[in-house]
């Protein structure tokens, strides 16, 4: 699947450079009175659609954020909610 750089509506753009300052990439810049994206460098983060203050990029796609899932119990030290319900006691106190 080939990368989909943000999109520009340039009747929207007032080229005030906020995406500019903003990009990590320096993917964005301001040349001939145009916005201009540069594909290689953009890291596809949306910074510049975030920033814009008339809403002239768009990133086409959703940015979705998945963190690591956090790790469990090892299943022999802990007990069920059955067995805290019960009162039971895990084979470890009984030594």
């Amino acid at each position: 699947m080939a990368n989909v750089i943000p999109e520009i509506d340039e009747e929207l753009c007032n080229l005030c450079g906020d995406c500019v300052a903003a990009c990590p990439q320096q993917a964005v810049t301001i040349e001939n009175n145009r916005l201009v994206l540069d594909e290689e460098r953009c890291a596809y983060c949306g910074d510049c659609e975030d920033l814009c203050p008339t809403g002239a990029i768009a990133v086409p796609y959703e940015i979705v954020v998945v963190e690591e899932p956090k790790p469990h119990p090892p299943s022999g030290d802990a007990m069920t909610a059955e067995e805290k319900s019960d009162g039971a006691t895990s084979d470890r106190s009984d030594r």
